[in-house]
């Protein structure tokens, strides 16, 4: 296998076995956190007080969430939405804000479906 096929077969792996982006983006959905960029809460900080969350931890997954393209970061610690965070407003296409929501029916379908 040559380097190059080797790394993009890593990379691939990675996409595939990452838990971390689905849990982010639930935690913003449950947050509310689109609506209140949409709503013109843009600082790190207005997003904190208004989620009841720490002000560090909110913009450290933020920023992860920047590089999966979920959000902007126009300058330091002032974010935006994506076509992407768009979709995970209340008032969103296709209700994907409810269902990602980890309190609400998305999950508890997620929690009570049988297994194999």
């Amino acid at each position: 296998m040559s380097e190059v096929t080797r790394q993009n077969s890593d990379t691939d792996l990675r996409a595939l076995t990452d838990l971390a982006t689905p849990f982010a983006i639930r935690t913003v959905a449950t947050l509310q956190v689109p609506d209140l960029i949409a709503a013109g809460m843009s600082t790190v900080e207005q997003l904190a007080v208004e989620t009841g969350t720490n002000p560090d931890a909110l913009g450290r997954l933020l920023r992860y969430l920047v590089h999966r393209e979920v959000f902007t970061e126009d300058e330091p610690g002032v974010f935006g939405l994506t076509d992407i965070g768009r979709l995970l407003c209340e008032d969103g296409p296709g209700g994907q804000r409810a269902w990602l929501d980890l309190s609400g029916l998305g999950l508890r379908e997620l929690v009570s479906t049988p297994g194999p």
